[in-house]
């Protein structure tokens, strides 16, 4: 298997070319000067095997990588998986790439190479998207094929801290629309942390109806009414001799 790559919420092209460092120590390896490329020569004996990784993100290629990746979640949402609600956390640490690591590789990717990507995988937080349309976890275990398939029954998402913090610049209308609430809870005597950053502006705002906050504020209740059921029904089908001495 030669088609493989690595998918990562992370995009500090630095600390990658770091941890490559790592995994190779005593390989000679070599970095583009826009830093899209790293190259790895590994000498044993009389032979010499080269890898390579090249490298695209979201800052680097914008356009061409909101691409891929809006190809890559129509490709997986239409999948029918056997595991919903894996699938849909599947698709949201999709939407939250940053960066692809594409594998060359001159001979099939060996047991010892894929190790080798895993520890790579493992320290980007990283999905590995594996020849024939399966993507694996950094644990080198199926989240989804093109069957549906997976050897796992959750996972966990996680995401790079921008989109948190988010990078955009702050409208102006946004900066207004936070003046205009701080004055407001000043008025009101209500403490605030004036150092929190201005959110979207105006312009990005949608003001929903009473009828759609009333449908959000019945579906969180439901969904809750429903977890608390679940974690009672749980609790009385623990079995009795294991509160037993």
């Amino acid at each position: 298997m030669r088609n493989c790559a690595i998918y990562s919420s992370q995009f500090d092209l630095d600390q990658l070319f770091e941890w490559i460092q790592s995994i190779y120590p005593e390989g000679t390896i070599e970095r583009r000067e826009d830093k899209t490329h790293i190259q790895v020569t590994q000498k044993k004996w009389f032979s010499k095997k080269t890898k390579g990784f090249n490298i695209m993100t979201s800052q680097t290629h914008p356009e061409e990588f909101t691409t891929m990746i809006q190809g890559m979640l129509g490709f997986l949402s239409q999948i029918e998986g056997r595991n919903a609600s894996l699938q849909e956390k599947v698709l949201i640490k999709c939407s939250t790439l940053n960066m692809v690591v594409g594998i060359e590789t001159e001979e099939d990717i060996s047991e010892e190479f894929f190790g080798e990507l895993l520890r790579l995988a493992d320290a980007l937080d990283a999905v590995i998207f594996w020849g024939g349309g399966s993507l694996l976890n950094a644990q080198g275990q199926l989240l989804l094929d093109v069957n549906g398939e997976s050897e796992v029954e959750d996972y966990t998402v996680t995401a790079h801290t921008s989109f948190l913090d988010g990078d955009s610049p702050q409208s102006e209308s946004g900066i207004q629309r936070k003046a205009r609430s701080e004055q407001r809870l000043t008025e009101q005597g209500i403490p605030y942390n004036a150092n929190l950053p201005a959110r979207a502006g105006d312009e990005h705002i949608t003001i929903r109806s009473k009828e759609e906050v009333a449908r959000r504020a019945v579906a969180l209740c439901l969904a809750a009414l429903k977890g608390s059921v679940w974690e009672q029904a749980k609790v009385r089908t623990i079995p009795q001799h294991w509160f037993r001495k």
